[in-house]
């Protein structure tokens, strides 16, 4: 469903992605390939990930074009000194 949520808003040109999965606990381990594909293909996509659980995060810090946060604060200070 995130997957998919992602990829029509990639379509609206969306480039910034901020995505809080503090509430997201693992239930049953996701494989690292099943992981990586949540997010949809794009060089131009940044995704700024706040509180991401740590079996979460291995897998998707292979992809340089997400950024980790602890809190939504840190994530919107990085995104508001955008160009």
């Amino acid at each position: 469903m995130l997957h998919y949520s992602l990829c029509a808003r990639v379509t609206d040109e969306r480039t910034q992605f901020f995505l809080d999965l503090n509430a997201v606990r693992p239930g049953e381990p996701l494989p690292a390939p099943d992981l990586s594909r949540l997010l949809p293909p794009g060089g131009r996509l940044r995704f700024h990930i706040v509180g991401v659980h740590e079996s979460f995060r291995g897998p998707l810090e292979a992809d340089s074009r997400c950024r980790f946060h602890s809190d939504v604060a840190s994530a919107w200070a990085e995104w508001s000194r955008q160009p």
